[in-house]
């Protein structure tokens, strides 16, 4: 297997009870996925594909531990996403990881691998999430930016404890590109970047303004 993706989070209040919370979300992602009958075995329910979905929990003293393999068939191999939490007395954390394996076992499957839905609904669930302790907090939707709002979006540009990038998507005559690209980038980067829609005015402003960071619109 080749790791192609990872994400990971952490809460540092806000949590109490956050590892069953977040295992919750997963699970019920899962049973809306796939299907497990009666002897135990697991399939994929819009193909009855076999696949695997386990979980396992594990308590050691005041710590918990929550750990989901999951593995399902891609065209030429497997697509393998195993999600991690932990909870201990001063955190929560999460990570998710995605890796492909060729059936050839030489060259790494050519597919289209998107953000697991679950972890949009995640972030959702309202704990204070941050990439990492002392860094920007994440969240899953896209921020409207308008002219009052150029000097807030500059001071998260230079901003030390910022780890992600920023996306900023320019309206033209009041819309996006497609009239929701800026909703389709925020899914897909849900935890790897921070995405903005900006106004034309707000555009302008910062691409303008004598005390910007550089910065590319899309």
């Amino acid at each position: 297997m080749r790791t192609v993706a990872k994400l990971q989070f952490v809460a540092t209040s806000n949590f109490s009870g956050g590892a069953q919370r977040v295992s919750e979300v997963i699970q019920r992602w899962g049973d809306g996925k796939f299907a497990r009958d009666a002897s135990g075995s697991t399939t994929i329910r819009r193909n009855g594909v076999a696949a695997q979905f386990d979980r396992q929990e594990h308590t050691a003293g005041t710590a918990t531990e929550i750990v989901f393999d999951i593995l399902e068939p891609v065209p030429d191999g497997e697509l393998q996403t195993q999600a991690k939490i932990l909870e201990t007395a001063e955190s929560l954390n999460f990570q998710c990881a995605l890796a492909l394996g060729s059936n050839s076992g030489v060259l790494t499957p050519q597919v289209e691998i998107r953000s697991p839905r679950f972890i949009r609904d995640i972030i959702n669930l309202g704990n204070e999430w941050q990439v990492a302790p002392g860094a920007e907090r994440i969240f899953a939707k896209c921020f409207d930016v308008e002219l009052k709002d150029v000097e807030t979006l500059k001071t998260l540009m230079v901003a030390p404890q910022r780890r992600l990038p920023i996306i900023a998507v320019s309206e033209l005559q009041g819309e996006t590109l497609a009239g929701d690209l800026h909703e389709r980038v925020s899914a897909d980067t849900c935890g790897l970047a921070h995405t903005c829609r900006l106004t034309g005015d707000a555009s302008w402003e910062l691409t303008t303004g004598s005390s910007c960071p550089a910065v590319r619109h899309t």
